[in-house]
């Protein structure tokens, strides 16, 4: 915001009598920028090394950030009252933990979780926040200060500074609410920053279904490449299983005399037992010798898409192979376009084609979703509404 609301850089003046902070900043329809000298209670520190170190911080701060905001948006009594934010209140019998101590704590406590996927991403956002507020030089201030104001400007750095995507700001988002929740809880703020900081609108996917000429062509071809990513590809379409579940699939879930998959809640994203059934027409593929021949502790999709004993596969290992074929395909002619066809395309096609078939409850309930909402989702409207193309009304007659 510069080219609209320029200013001149705050330094620190030390004065003979007292000290301060000198800036200028561009008010709204003037040309000329205007003075600003603000002490910020500098002189109230009678040792000169930490009154120094104290005003250094602020013109840090406000050189980093504050004034890049521009005049009127903060106005100069805004920004000397942020700095209080940095100082333990007289009369806070909060639990006093600088921000960085308390991002570090709610990290921790979050990655007790025994899921790897979501210890990751709390590690990832402490750091994200964390390289932030060392920008800012705010990392030593009190957590308990730490406000809706500071909070908004962490998720516009996100934003701007980072340039993600409207459905990773979510993402974010979700992940710092979460640890401050934790904080609030144990007491280390009053109120959680976050809370009232709204989502963006969910982008379109990028990814589309598979339409009836490509399935065939690509479960030919995935069939005749690897038996177990063709095992993988058919529990995604008509079980609606997500990778990571696939991931975790033990021969111990399945209970081929009952044609169903039990997943346990460590196994689900959504932390509840899930029960998969398996449609007649794959089961032969399941309740075959070489299926059967594998121990009930072996993962099915262990290291190279192979049953192992202790090691599920990669993260991406059904991704890359799947996406492999459909190159191969692609280079062959078999197919003319795969952009937006994904390993996920088939749980949204398989949703998307049993919507057409069965009822809409049984499809939330195979996907282990909570809410038809949630199963929607996953489900993408076809072109043509064949039940608007076979609407009539007898009004229409005889006009």
């Amino acid at each position: 915001m510069n080219s609209i609301f320029s200013f001149t850089p705050a330094r620190l003046v030390k004065g003979k009598t007292r000290w301060d902070i000198l800036f200028y900043q561009t008010r709204p329809g003037e040309s000329n920028k205007t003075r600003f000298r603000l002490t910020f209670d500098l002189n109230r520190i009678y040792n000169l090394k930490d009154r120094e170190k104290r005003g250094l911080f602020i013109v840090k701060v406000l050189n980093a950030s504050l004034l890049q905001e521009g005049y009127p948006f903060l106005s100069p009594e805004y920004i000397q009252s942020v700095f209080k934010a940095a100082m333990y209140p007289e009369n806070d019998n909060r639990p006093k933990l600088p921000l960085n101590e308390a991002i570090a704590l709610a990290r921790d406590i979050k990655c007790t979780s025994d899921r790897e996927f979501s210890n990751k991403g709390y590690r990832s956002m402490y750091r994200i926040f964390l390289k932030w507020a060392e920008q800012l030089g705010i990392e030593n201030m009190s957590v308990c200060q730490f406000d809706s104001i500071f909070a908004i400007r962490f998720m516009d750095h996100c934003l701007l500074n980072r340039n993600v995507s409207n459905n990773t700001y979510n993402n974010y988002l979700a992940a710092i609410r979460i640890m401050f929740k934790e904080l609030k809880i144990r007491g280390y703020v009053d109120d959680n920053p976050f809370d009232n900081i709204p989502k963006k609108k969910a982008q379109p996917k990028k990814r589309r279904n598979f339409d009836e000429y490509e399935k065939k062509a690509v479960l030919k071809a995935v069939k005749e490449d690897d038996i177990w990513l063709f095992r993988a590809l058919l529990l995604m379409y008509t079980g609606f299983l997500r990778t990571t579940e696939l991931r975790r699939l033990k021969f111990a879930n399945f209970d081929l005399g009952k044609g169903v998959i039990n997943l346990s809640p460590e196994q689900t994203k959504n932390w509840y037992p899930k029960t998969v059934t398996l449609p007649k027409q794959i089961l032969p593929y399941f309740l075959n010798p070489e299926f059967a021949k594998y121990p009930a502790n072996y993962f099915v999709f262990g290291t190279g898409l192979k049953p192992h004993p202790r090691e599920e596969c990669g993260k991406h290992a059904l991704y890359r192979k799947h996406e492999r074929i459909l190159k191969q395909l692609l280079k062959k002619g078999h197919l003319q376009d795969i952009s937006g066809l994904t390993w996920y395309s088939w749980k949204d096609t398989g949703m998307t084609d049993a919507t057409d078939s069965i009822n809409l409850k049984d499809v939330q309930t195979q996907a282990g979703h909570q809410s038809i909402e949630e199963t929607m989702r996953y489900v993408h409207p076809h072109q043509l509404n064949e039940g608007m193309r076979n609407y009539r009304q007898d009004l229409f007659d005889n006009l």
